[in-house]
């Protein structure tokens, strides 16, 4: 098969495959995605986007679409880098994989003697989480913190962290997605291997595969290199905002990555560990990674991307799987401050896609996901923009009544039981480190110094505030909006209390 890429000036790559018979076929079924993907893209705002699609080993559709950055001409093309979230995790996973090939480590071997002085708040799982507990989403820690989205703490200092986070429930009783714990892993490389997370990745899975754009870190001079910019959906309009930094949370995700090198780690997926003659990992390796391993009830949809009539739902080895009619999907999406990521394939069907866009739409994502796999598997049409957006309008109604829920729940008429400057001074918490509140004019300001958060605060009522982040989308998680100063026996503030976050102590 020769291919070769032809640039319009409507910034689309139209791939031209000299084929067999049977790949024509596929490439005509596939004739109309390019009209369907346009249009999806235009109804959501986004600025750009690559999308490629295998399909019996032949690359059946490979186009790419817009501008790298609103406001300027600059194309998306072949080469375009975007940052790929959370389809990250598995690349650690595939990591661990190799070395559990070469026998250094195994799935289920305590993770504390890996990684001595790992400690989690509960003693017992501590000393019984595995390295299988800690890719499967099954450690019983909450996922909802601020240790890493945006903070510029060290990986080792998050993991040392995180012994101070309390666990929502016991180990293996249920999936809850767990970022740090994908960060652990990556830790784990070095632990065992002397060579960071990073230089591994590199040397052991892009060399091979010849992923010679692909970054594990940050850019060293990323002016004039072929980067997508994010953007997000901000109060109904697409707009630039900046990138967030996680490369200390990189493990977990935040692989930059093209379409044409994406298309490489997805065929190596596909055939559990071999790409073009080279084997990167074992077949019994890329079966366990692409197993069950902690089933996830239906209705966790919002921790993942199940087919909206998925009769069953599980996270494997840094995937997740779930049927639709009949046919089994891996897939596992990716989503920053303005960047978003699918990645995916129907085994037993011999189909899968890769989509990388510059812009917070993940409607986008399942649109076009979908559209694909209905192709591939020969399914009838349907038009999964139409359904998406009525899934938006569904989710903004009740966006808009929990909002006017919470408003009449505030109490009007009430006021601070102190001054302002009663509350100022430092706080501190052992997972989180300090916060400080000082005055700014006539309101409060909240720095959480170690993590590079900084807030104003508005008078909610009594002695609680309503927290304003100060950074663009969701750098901050939105549900936590409020903070509460708690009052000693003596009338003066003894902590503050973040509202799904934890507890500030005030500091003598």
């Amino acid at each position: 098969m020769s291919r070769r890429w032809i640039s319009g000036a409507g910034f689309v790559l139209a791939l031209i495959l000299t084929c067999g018979p049977a790949a024509v076929a596929q490439q005509d079924a596939y004739a109309g995605l390019d009209a369907y993907i346009s249009r999806v893209q235009r109804d959501w705002g986004v600025p750009g986007a690559a999308v490629v699609v295998v399909k019996n080993d032949a690359v059946v559709f490979k186009k790419v679409y817009g501008v790298r950055t609103l406001g300027k001409p600059a194309p998306v093309d072949e080469n375009t880098l975007f940052v790929i979230g959370s389809a990250t995790k598995a690349f650690t996973v595939a990591s661990l994989g190799i070395l559990v090939d070469e026998g250094k480590l195994k799935w289920d071997d305590h993770v504390s003697r890996l990684l001595p002085g790992f400690e989690l708040y509960d003693p017992y799982a501590t000393r019984e989480v595995t390295v299988r507990d800690i890719v499967s989403h099954r450690t019983g820690l909450p996922g909802e913190n601020f240790l890493f989205w945006g903070s510029q703490l060290p990986r080792d200092e998050i993991i040392r962290r995180m012994r101070f986070l309390r666990p929502d429930s016991s180990i293996r009783s249920h999936f809850e997605y767990q970022n740090e714990m994908f960060i652990t892993a990556g830790q784990i490389i070095p632990a065992v291997t002397g060579r960071s997370w990073d230089d591994f990745v590199r040397e052991r899975i892009f060399g091979p595969l010849g992923m010679t754009s692909s970054l594990t870190s940050e850019p060293a001079s990323p002016q004039g290199m072929d980067l997508a910019s994010p953007h997000s959906d901000i109060t109904g309009t697409m707009q630039l905002i900046p990138e967030i930094k996680l490369y200390n949370a990189a493990p977990a995700g935040a692989i930059h990555s093209n379409i044409d090198d994406m298309e490489k780690w997805l065929r190596l997926q596909m055939h559990n560990g071999s790409f073009n003659g080279k084997h990167v990992f074992s077949e019994a390796v890329g079966k366990e990674m692409h197993s069950p391993q902690t089933l996830i009830p239906l209705q966790a949809a919002a921790s993942g991307l199940p087919a909206p009539d998925a009769n069953f739902f599980a996270y494997g080895l840094g995937w997740f799987l779930h049927d639709y009619h009949g046919h089994l999907l891996i897939d596992h999406g990716g989503a920053t401050d303005g960047m978003t990521t699918m990645v995916g394939f129907a085994p037993n069907d011999n189909l899968g896609f890769v989509i990388l866009t510059n812009a917070n739409q993940i409607p986008f994502l399942e649109s076009v996901m979908f559209r694909i796999v209905d192709i591939g598997l020969e399914r009838p049409e349907k038009d999964w923009n139409a359904y998406y957006r009525e899934q938006k309008k569904e989710y903004e109604d009740k966006e808009k009544a929990a909002e006017e829920k919470f408003q009449k729940e505030r109490v009007a008429g009430t006021h601070p039981s102190l001054p302002l400057a009663s509350y100022a001074g430092k706080y501190t918490d052992e997972l989180y480190g300090p916060a400080e509140i000082s005055i700014s004019g006539d309101r409060l300001v909240l720095r959480l110094t170690d993590l590079g958060f900084n807030a104003d605060l508005e008078h909610w009522h009594y002695d609680t505030f309503r927290i304003q982040w100060r950074m663009t989308d969701h750098l901050a998680d939105p549900s936590v909006k409020l903070l509460t100063f708690v009052l000693d026996a003596e009338g003066k503030p003894s902590q503050l209390r973040i509202q799904h976050v934890g507890e500030f102590h005030r500091v003598p």
